[in-house]
């Protein structure tokens, strides 16, 4: 009554004594009614343990596992096939044949045979040599024979071709001629066996480039008179229808002889 009241007394004068007594009260009555309630429950639990057992409880502790590592694949390697033993091949022992030994009439008739297979394929020899040689002459006498025939054919050609060509360049040399004799005018003093020598000089077209007095009469009346006679009979158009190599080699540059047949004496 002494402790309460002067806690009252106390409580009173600060106004936190009543909330702490109720407070231990509380806590108690608490411990009091876990010891009364279950009594039972305590005595089961705390049972005594005989002296003779002397047992303890052991939990191992659990050691950690390590996660093991995941097996690398190896890359497939194609099997090596073993080389083959070879089994070492015998070669045969070469027998050196013993050579019989040969008598003196043997060995004569042995070189008697090489002396006259030697002949015969000289013989041979000799015979394909002049085979050969005869080959090449027959050969070369072949050719000039087809040579001389082929010179012979061009000649001939040739030959054909001049003939032509002086046929050609003849007539038109006589119709020159003609057409200067037709346009001469024959001067009182000609008299016969006066001749006169002109170079005549021409175009393709027959047009006259130079006339030259190369060797006169004696009588210049009667030269001038051939000079007119072929101003006026030019120009010569039909040298136009003749083939360029034959004009360039008779009528580019000709001579003309002017010898009037029908002159008087």
């Amino acid at each position: 009554m002494n402790v309460l009241s002067k806690l009252r007394r106390r409580g009173t004068s600060d106004g936190y004594t009543i909330p702490v007594l109720t407070s231990l009260l509380l806590h108690g009555l608490a411990v009091v009614a876990m010891v009364i309630v279950w009594p039972g429950k305590t005595e089961e639990r705390v049972r005594p343990v005989p002296t003779h057992i002397m047992a303890k409880v052991y939990v191992p502790t659990p050691e950690p596992v390590i996660p093991k590592p995941k097996p690398v694949k190896k890359p497939r390697q194609k099997p090596v096939k073993k080389p083959e033993k070879k089994t070492p091949v015998k070669t045969p022992e070469k027998k050196v044949p013993v050579k019989p030994v040969k008598s003196d009439v043997d060995r004569k008739k042995a070189l008697a045979e090489q002396q006259r297979r030697e002949r015969e394929a000289e013989k041979r020899r000799d015979a394909e040599a002049a085979r050969q040689a005869e080959e090449a002459q027959r050969l070369q006498e072949q050719e000039m024979l087809a040579a001389l025939e082929r010179d012979q054919v061009e000649q001939q050609r040739i030959a054909e071709q001049l003939k032509t060509d002086a046929n050609v360049v003849n007539g038109y040399v006589a119709l020159i001629e003609q057409l200067v004799r037709q346009n001469w005018s024959r001067p009182p003093s000609a008299r016969k066996g006066m001749t006169v020598k002109l170079r005549v000089r021409l175009t393709p077209t027959g047009e006259i480039v130079s006339i030259e007095t190369l060797k006169g009469s004696g009588n210049p009346a009667f030269d001038d008179s051939a000079i007119r006679a072929v101003q006026k009979a030019a120009p010569f158009r039909e040298l136009g229808q003749l083939e360029s190599r034959l004009f360039e080699s008779h009528f580019r540059a000709f001579n003309f002889y002017f010898d009037p047949q029908d002159l008087l004496e």
